[in-house]
């Protein structure tokens, strides 16, 4: 078994990479964004509904282009406040497991 330490484990998800190209490029139509990440264009539509409720991008339409998203530094402060709640929160039970699993050794 390989010993590594858990927390330094880095899970990436599509929706991950999705937001790291926005970063990159700031806005991109949906085919473009799929075609790129190489996953179907209905997949990117449904992350990008779920990270514009949650206020990480904005979604527009354009006739032409159809839906494009758009990754702003206002997304960003939301974005990093968010994150930083969700590491607090982590640490929080990393923390909890660890003394659990130290009683558990006793």
């Amino acid at each position: 078994m390989i010993d590594r330490d858990w927390k330094d484990l880095v899970i990436e998800t599509g929706v991950d990479n999705l937001l790291n190209y926005l970063v990159e490029e700031k806005e991109a139509p949906v085919s473009q964004i799929s075609e790129e990440l190489g996953v179907a264009e209905d997949q990117a539509k449904t992350w990008a509904e779920a990270l514009d409720e949650k206020g990480f991008l904005e979604k527009n339409h354009s006739a032409r282009k159809g839906m494009i998203l758009k990754y702003t530094d206002k997304n960003q402060e939301k974005a990093n406040e968010k994150l930083q709640k969700m590491r607090e929160e982590v640490e929080k039970k990393s923390e909890t497991v660890k003394k659990e699993l130290e009683t558990r050794k006793k």
